[in-house]
């Protein structure tokens, strides 16, 4: 039983890296494409799991809210948006928490605990998001789409009960 269930958990990363390639492999963000082919292409290729790797409590309300206030929602894999933030000598990647698209907007969340929002880590990463976004909204209006807008959220202002709004009324 032991050789089984670990041929099957190969068998099942080898799957979410062939899906993960796949993604790094057609899609190129620079310079940006039409934002809700992006979304739409990316949930083709790799198939929402809504509340999948969910891995705080902060998170899982985000998953309540973004269930209920958005017309479609992800947890972004690696490697899925390829942005890249430098930090001291280093390059390293960024993957937003979640992406959500509602009736006019594409949203890049990211509840963080309160107490990081002023690290050099996390201000490395909103300039290179701040960044990004303003590019891909830019050729998004240009091209007829929807603006993104990012969404730095302290962790212990999340409530199950939250708007979209409202969170981005508390928005660092």
């Amino acid at each position: 039983m032991g050789a089984r269930f670990a041929r099957e958990a190969r068998t099942t990363v080898s799957h979410v890296n062939h899906q993960v390639n796949a993604i790094a492999g057609r899609l190129s963000l620079r310079p940006p494409q039409r934002p809700v082919e992006i979304l739409d292409r990316i949930t083709e290729i790799v198939p929402p799991r809504r509340g999948a790797g969910v891995q705080s409590d902060a998170e899982r309300k985000m998953a309540i809210i973004l269930e209920r206030e958005s017309l479609k929602w992800f947890k972004p894999a690696k490697g899925q948006f390829q942005l890249c933030y430098k930090l001291d000598a280093k390059q390293n990647e960024y993957q937003p928490d979640f992406v959500a698209e509602t009736k006019d907007k594409i949203f890049m969340l990211e509840p963080k605990a309160k107490n990081e929002l002023a690290s050099d880590e996390l201000l490395a990463k909103k300039a290179t998001v701040l960044r990004w976004y303003e590019l891909a909204t830019a050729h998004s209006k240009e091209n007829g789409g929807k603006a993104w807008e990012y969404l730095l959220i302290p962790h212990d202002v999340i409530a199950d009960n939250m708007s979209l709004q409202a969170l981005r009324n508390h928005s660092a």
